[in-house]
């Protein structure tokens, strides 16, 4: 699908979370995000995009960022531009502790929506960090199970994957 911005009507952001809305709740939505200088631009994305979907894909410089605007969401105090530099190589430790937390900032975004978000996929090229609530189906178990073993094809079997329940 393609999405064109027009000068009248809604933008395509807004078109797109038109569709995500409406979109039937057993559809699965996985969104990847990518890396964004401007601030307001992740902030229009969470709102209009990201609360809406069930899953979340993004890289260790992306992780912190979203963080930091979920973090910030109703804060009532516009700071302006904000120019923030990432760690390009973060630890571990620091990764496994901004997954916890974003994730749970994640399903309390999107609580009181059709959909829960259910899974926080971080990777990088050294390792994966998938975070998602505890399991409670089979078939959860065997999509988690599925996506480990797709990304230690994809990224050789040198990649550390993590798999993070936060209750």
């Amino acid at each position: 699908m393609m999405l064109l911005l027009t000068a009248a009507g809604p933008t395509p952001l807004t078109r797109l979370s038109q569709m995500l809305k409406a979109a039937h709740p057993s559809m699965r939505i996985h969104v990847e995000l990518s890396t964004f200088a401007d601030q307001m631009t992740l902030r229009d994305i969470i709102e209009q995009v990201v609360q809406y979907s069930d899953s979340l894909g993004l890289n260790e410089q992306e992780l912190p960022a979203l963080r930091r605007q979920l973090v910030n969401w109703h804060s009532t105090v516009d700071s302006g531009p904000e120019t923030v530099l990432e760690d390009s190589a973060p630890s571990l430790a620091s990764v496994l502790d901004d997954a916890r937390s974003t994730f749970k900032l994640l399903r309390h975004l999107t609580a009181h929506n059709h959909r829960q978000f259910s899974r926080l996929h971080m990777h990088t090229l050294a390792f994966q960090v998938i975070t998602t609530p505890p399991a409670s189906s089979l078939t959860q178990i065997t999509c988690i199970v599925n996506i480990i073993v797709k990304c230690i094809y994809a990224y050789s079997t040198d990649s550390l994957v993590i798999i993070l329940q936060v209750g």
